[in-house]
C-alpha cells in the first residue's frame, strides 16, 4: 500500500474471518441535511464497504411511516445514491422492512454507502 495516500474516510470495517457484516443508518425526517425543500443532502453511513465485499441483500425497515411524499434511496454510486435501494422499492408510508436484491454484487473498490430522501413539508419518517 502507497504511504502517501489518505485512507478512506469514514473507515471500513475489516474482519479476517469470513462473516457476515451488516451496516446500518437510522435516517429521520428532520435529520441534518434533510430538507423539505425536494432532494436533500445524501447522510453518509459512519463505516464504508470494503473492497471484495459481496452484497446479498438491503433490507430497508420503515421505524415511523413517513409523509410529505417520502423517497428513500441507498446508494454507492454518486450519480443519484439509489444503485442499492432506488425509488419504488419499499412504500416509505407503510411501517415495516422490505428485502431488496437490487444491490446484490461483489464491491469492487472501497466505498461509501449514502442514504437520501427526497420529501417535501414532511413532518415525521424514520428508517433503518
Amino acid at each position: 500500500m502507497a504511504t502517501n495516500t489518505s485512507p478512506l474516510v469514514p473507515p471500513v470495517r475489516r474482519q479476517a474471518e469470513q462473516v457476515a457484516n451488516t451496516l446500518k443508518k437510522i435516517i429521520s425526517w428532520n435529520d441534518v441535511g434533510v430538507t423539505n425543500a425536494g432532494v436533500q443532502s445524501n447522510v453518509a453511513f459512519d463505516n464504508s464497504i470494503p473492497t471484495g465485499a459481496v452484497i446479498f441483500m438491503v433490507v430497508a425497515e420503515i421505524l415511523t411511516a413517513f409523509n410529505g411524499g417520502a423517497i428513500l434511496t441507498l446508494g454507492t454510486a454518486s450519480t443519484a445514491y439509489n444503485n442499492l435501494l432506488n425509488a419504488g422499492d419499499v412504500d416509505e408510508t407503510v411501517v415495516g422492512g422490505t428485502g431488496v436484491t437490487r444491490g446484490v454484487g461483489t464491491v469492487t473498490t472501497d466505498v461509501v454507502p449514502y442514504a437520501t430522501i427526497t420529501q417535501t413539508s414532511a413532518t415525521q419518517g424514520k428508517a433503518s
